[in-house]
């Protein structure tokens, strides 16, 4: 659409267990909210891995910006 965006590409397992990985947004480095906006998922047979790229939702142009990778344990 013309519009950049943050985003960040990672790897990670095929299976991860009890864990999730997911990606958080903020303007202002204190309040955080997670957005699911994949752009890709790859996944790679050989060593049981994807290749995952994940963008925020609003473009750059909209003022100031953080993004961060978050790992959790789900229970």
């Amino acid at each position: 659409d013309g519009e950049l965006y943050l985003g960040i590409t990672f790897s990670r397992r095929g299976d991860l267990g009890q864990y999730v990985v997911c990606l958080e947004t903020s303007d202002d480095m204190n309040n955080w909210e997670k957005i699911d906006s994949v752009v890709s998922e790859t996944y790679h047979e050989p060593n049981d891995t994807y290749t995952v790229t994940v963008r925020d939702t609003k473009p750059v142009g909209q003022g100031r910006r953080f993004i961060r990778l978050v790992v959790s344990d789900e229970l």
